[in-house]
């Protein structure tokens, strides 16, 4: 079952009334197939659809822009010879650029997709460093904070997890300037397929998601404190109901939405 919710009041500041609307947007000219495990980002007010399916002829994952008031998407550059990568995160970072990580290497399971910067005049264009290890390769949570460090939260096999093979609590963010991923407090509850947001007032969000061994949609919402290294599962209130798979973002009121997910 597929649900809309509405987190609002999270710790933040609210406004007066308001009115809200959803409109339809403009279809992404994939020719017909859905689009699928992308990672969207708005880089100077240009929304970019990067990675995942429909895969190009040489099996990379495509990118459509769009820039509000705009006739529609435009298909840019692919991810020319980074190959068929599902679960990708990524995030603008600290220099400006869009960063792309982690994910699946489909033609060679177990093995994670590249780290690398996309350029809208170049594709793919520095290959970056890699996650440890310890970092899953898919069902992680990401996001940055208002410096640029890019965050890669939980993560694992999802619903598929199991006693033997967990979900993960591991924590890692990477330094753009000197290209390096450092390890954090770990979360105090394993989640893989999460939504991950920065709160504007230092923390990073990580809501939902599901439990280490696959068996519960959480309702928790684990808050990290950046100034500190340090988590809490009580500074913000539960959800209504467990969801995993949603996205969540702060809107133009200061109020954090929770979009989609299942339940």
């Amino acid at each position: 079952m597929s649900r809309i919710i509405r987190v609002v009041g999270l710790g933040l500041a609210t406004t007066g009334a308001w009115a809200q609307s959803w409109e339809i947007g403009p279809t992404l000219p994939t020719g017909g197939p859905a689009k699928t495990y992308c990672v969207a980002v708005n880089l100077s007010g240009t929304l970019y659809a990067l990675g995942g399916t429909p895969w190009t002829a040489g099996g990379d994952g495509t990118v459509y822009s769009y820039t509000p008031g705009s006739i529609g998407w435009v298909e840019e550059l692919s991810f020319d010879g980074i190959g068929p990568v599902l679960g990708q995160g990524g995030g603008i970072d600290a220099l400006g650029r869009i960063l792309i990580f982690g994910g699946e290497d489909t033609d060679n399971p177990g093995q994670s997709g590249p780290t690398f910067d996309w350029d809208v005049d170049e594709g793919p264009w520095h290959e970056l460093a890699l996650r440890s290890p310890a970092a899953p390769l898919r069902g992680f949570a990401s996001c940055a904070d208002a410096d640029g460090r890019i965050y890669s939260l939980g993560g694992g096999p999802g619903e598929l997890a199991n006693s033997s093979s967990r979900n993960s609590n591991h924590v890692e963010r990477y330094l753009a300037g000197v290209d390096t991923w450092e390890t954090l407090a770990p979360m105090p509850a394993a989640a893989a397929d999460a939504a991950a947001v920065y709160d504007g007032m230092g923390h990073i969000l990580v809501i939902g998601g599901i439990s280490e061994i696959g068996t519960t949609r959480l309702t928790f919402v684990q808050q990290y404190d950046i100034a500190t290294d340090t988590w809490s599962l009580s500074a913000v209130a539960d959800l209504p109901v467990g969801v995993s798979s949603a996205r969540a973002i702060v809107g133009a009121d200061g109020k954090i939405y929770l979009v989609g997910g299942r339940d």
